[in-house]
């Protein structure tokens, strides 16, 4: 079974790898097929950079000049994720 999972991230170099690893030990454990995919919100950082290293498929949005968390913005970056789900896999 596959799962595609969409994870926003602004400026999240530093946590990625941990957030990513702990989600990949899990869903090995579970023996779980998945595909996960950074919405990378603008950032001024590496984030792009950590999670293709990661294996992670990266969406990249244009930086807004702030943070889209908490706002109806938030929204359209976690579609901008499943709309990459949608044109990639079947």
């Amino acid at each position: 079974m596959l799962i595609p999972l969409v994870i926003p991230a602004k400026n999240e170099e530093l946590n990625l790898p941990q957030t990513v690893n702990s989600i990949k030990r899990m869903s090995a454990k579970a023996n779980y097929d998945i595909k996960i995919v950074v919405v990378n919100d603008g950032s001024d950082d590496s984030t792009h950079e950590v999670a293709r290293k990661l294996g992670c498929h990266v969406v990249d949005l244009p930086n807004r000049g702030y943070s889209a968390l908490g706002t109806p913005e938030m929204a359209s970056t976690i579609n901008a994720g499943f709309d990459y789900i949608k044109e990639n896999w079947d």
